[in-house]
């Protein structure tokens, strides 16, 4: 199965735009309207975010514009298997590199706080070959074969990944160590963490990533938000926010609430400012 989805991902390599774009629709019409997968999950979250904000034409179009921008996602990662620099420099543009450069200057590594939105898998490539070296943390994909393909696909794209299913204390280790490489560490923070802290998301309490505010407070490193838009079909941006301000000034246990709450507020607000490209087939509420 593995060598027929390497084959697969090298021929849709090389499908021209256009067609790419006219697939990702029709996946997207089966998934909603046919076989309505998720479709639940999806308006329970915007319903939750948004209530009576928006309208249900509105929530609508955000819902099939998740599906579009995820399934137009995964065919753009099956290029990977061709991609290069050009293709990178041709396609992807860079906003607030000025929040960033002080930070590279230090050569001390950093956090990057971020989450699935537009193309996340080419943000990361796009940071590596430009700016600095990036690793994210990342859990293995089922089935194996699947998960062996899309971790050979970001090693061409020069992304490290660090598999987080490992003992958290290794997972540290791995973490100070690319830090002291001078990597940039992403952390995808829109995800459900069970076991982890609960702090409010959209107004809703929901378990969040804790180790990014440990880590931040305990090694002095900044935390950088970054995320990627798409800008037309095969065009992207990747923004950099000015570097957090944490709260240091209480114990480590408030602290990590208070920054985990930080962090969570940014990743929202980012959401509201494009939310047809974000997963809200994900249960992030639980």
């Amino acid at each position: 199965m593995y060598w027929i989805v390497c084959v697969f991902a090298y021929l849709v390599s090389y499908l021209p735009e256009k067609l790419i774009n006219i697939i990702a629709q029709i996946l997207t019409w089966l998934a909603h309207d046919v076989f309505r997968i998720r479709r639940k999950i999806i308006y329970d979250n915007l319903d939750l975010c948004y209530s009576n904000e928006l309208t249900s034409r509105e929530k609508l179009n955000i819902a099939k514009g998740a599906w579009f921008s995820l399934f137009r996602t995964s065919m753009e990662v099956l290029r990977f298997i061709r991609i290069d620099e050009t293709f990178l420099q041709n396609n992807v543009s860079f906003e607030g590199v000025e929040n960033l450069t002080p930070i590279l200057e230090k050569k001390r590594g950093t956090f990057f706080v971020t989450l699935h939105m537009g193309n996340w898998e080419l943000m990361g490539s796009s940071i590596s070959n430009a700016l600095i070296p990036v690793v994210i943390l990342a859990q293995p994909i089922r089935p194996p074969w699947l998960n062996r393909l899309i971790v050979e696909l970001r090693a061409r794209a020069k992304v490290k990944v660090l598999d987080t299913k490992n003992e958290r204390d290794i997972i540290v280790l791995k973490i100070l160590r690319a830090l002291k490489d001078n990597y940039g560490v992403g952390f995808a923070f829109d995800q459900y963490r069970t076991g982890d802290i609960k702090v409010p998301f959209f107004g809703v309490k929901t378990r969040t990533n804790s180790t990014l505010a440990i880590l931040a407070e305990k090694t002095k490193r900044a935390v950088v938000p970054m995320y990627c838009t798409r800008t037309t079909d095969h065009k992207f941006k990747v923004t950099f926010l000015k570097e957090v301000q944490m709260d240091f000034s209480g114990d480590p246990d408030q602290n990590m609430e208070k920054n985990t709450t930080i962090f969570n507020e940014i990743i929202e607000r980012i959401i509201r400012e494009h939310p047809e490209q974000w997963l809200w087939m994900h249960k992030r509420w639980r």
